[in-house]
């Protein structure tokens, strides 16, 4: 990737991302919308136990590793190769690991569907393992396009399989089915439209390095595992499949939100802040140009899932899911939190911090779970709460190192997502105040104060800070100007 990246590069790489992230996490979300009418929760749950183990070797022997070449500079071809094999050698020992430890975790959790969806789902390893490397070649040259391309065929292929399995009574065999699909064409995918290829031209300390450097990484991603995925995994123990399935429903969604909104800048705004990592003055107003848009977009999507979470749920998946909207609107708290804090996460990255990373993470983990032990046992809204109470705690804390790096007062950070909050709140409190005093029917809900709550934030926004307005369009004009 150039040195010198451009507004414009960068413009049309984020184009490219959030049409990655947006069209494919759409595509997955009416796929998930669209099974749960024909799947149980129950099934469901089993499946989010299974991913559960698989997330976990994933991010911590494959996805630790591409998190030291997104924060790479200028990998070279060396540098690739011994990473692919290092994430290869990763995704075959740990699927193998899983494949033969699914019989002790489906005892454990006391689900023998559990041991075979897991023996299956194995292979997601090993596609991950294959074709991981070739997704950091291309996004590190900010090569958007094909990524986005891979989401909408494998997904859309996959997803298809999974939908009609799923309505003709397959269960959860038509959720395995619909992983696996969309894992392997990914993969040929991914092969066939990157232009690097591996090959043994390295050194023994080219692999040493990554390793050297991932281990800190992986010891974080492991802490991020704890602190983010525990909650799911408490919920399968204390509560049931069941309980599980609802509470990952809820979870997905916003999931999703964040995938479609926050990842897709995210995905491009770690190589973008890295290229820059030694212009001090660059790197802050890059910084600061990420929070504030990513505050801006955010801010009044989760404040409306909030307020409007009984009526998205009846939407989305029926009123037999009607107890996850509590869930979703008590998550959705946290879910604004998570979008802006991760550009300080990448700034501790950058600027070779992981160490303090790996120990916040743990500090995050120790939280949660003892948060989730004391409360998940009874019910799922305490669950939830438990999970918020820790975020809220940990998130300010990141963000003050990375302010304390880039030498960087909190006002001016607090400048820029402080109003979306704000606004957000204002017209959410409007929306939640005319909307329980006017029975309607879900859709009707949405259809009128979903346009109305957005009319009222933009007009509030313009009214209250006409300069940032203005440069945000402004931002929008210069990456959609040419888009190629």
């Amino acid at each position: 990737m150039t040195k010198n990246i451009t507004i414009r590069q960068i413009g049309r790489g984020a184009f490219w991302s959030l049409i990655n992230q947006s069209v494919g996490q759409f595509l997955v979300l009416f796929v998930f919308l669209v099974t749960a009418r024909f799947v149980s929760k129950v099934d469901f749950g089993i499946m989010a136990m299974a991913m559960l183990a698989i997330e976990l070797f994933r991010q911590v022997l494959i996805e630790s590793v591409g998190t030291t070449f997104y924060a790479k500079k200028s990998p070279t071809n060396s540098d690739y190769s011994a990473g692919f094999f290092v994430i290869l050698t990763g995704g075959l020992l740990s699927g193998v690991l899983i494949f033969f430890s699914a019989k002790s975790l489906a005892l454990f959790f006391g689900h023998a569907d559990l041991e075979t969806t897991l023996q299956w789902i194995s292979v997601l390893l090993l596609t991950t393992g294959l074709s991981k490397m070739h997704e950091i070649w291309l996004t590190k040259h900010l090569r958007f396009k094909m990524l986005a391309i891979r989401s909408i065929l494998s997904i859309g292929i996959g997803g298809a399989v999974g939908i009609v399995m799923a309505v003709r009574g397959y269960g959860i065999d038509s959720l395995i089915a619909q992983q696996i699909v969309t894992a392997l064409i990914s993969a040929v995918w991914l092969w066939a439209s990157c232009a690097w290829r591996p090959d043994f031209d390295f050194k023994r300390t080219d692999v040493v390095a990554i390793i050297q450097y991932g281990k800190f990484v992986s010891l974080n991603s492991t802490a991020n595992f704890l602190g983010g995925q525990s909650d799911v995994a408490l919920s399968s123990y204390y509560l049931g499949a069941a309980a599980t399935g609802v509470y990952n429903a809820a979870k997905r969604l916003l999931t999703a939100i964040a995938l479609i909104v926050g990842s897709g800048l995210n995905s491009v705004a770690l190589p973008a802040l890295a290229a820059i990592s030694d212009d001090a003055e660059k790197l802050k107003r890059s910084f600061l140009m990420g929070v504030g848009l990513t505050a801006l977009l955010t801010a009044p999507i989760y404040a409306a899932l909030a307020v409007l979470s009984l009526d998205v749920i009846h939407i989305l998946l029926g009123p037999n899911w009607s107890d996850a909207a509590p869930v979703l609107a008590i998550l959705s708290i946290i879910g604004f939190t998570r979008m802006v804090t991760q550009y300080s996460t990448n700034i501790l990255l950058i600027k070779q911090k992981v160490h303090w990373q790996t120990a916040l993470s743990f500090v995050d983990a120790g939280l949660n779970v003892v948060f989730l032990m004391v409360f998940a046992k009874y019910g799922l809204i305490y669950l939830a709460w438990a999970f918020v109470a820790k975020t809220i705690i940990v998130s300010p804390i990141v963000t003050a190192l990375a302010l304390n790096l880039l030498k960087m007062r909190w006002t001016e950070y607090l400048k820029v997502v402080s109003l979306p909050i704000v606004l957000s709140l204002v017209a959410a409190g409007l929306v939640h105040s005319v909307r329980q005093n006017i029975p309607m029917p879900s859709y009707v809900s949405v259809l009128i104060f979903v346009p109305l709550g957005g009319l009222i934030y933009v007009l509030s926004y313009y009214v209250s800070d006409r300069k940032s307005f203005i440069q945000f369009f402004g931002f929008l004009k210069i990456t959609m100007g040419k888009v190629n």
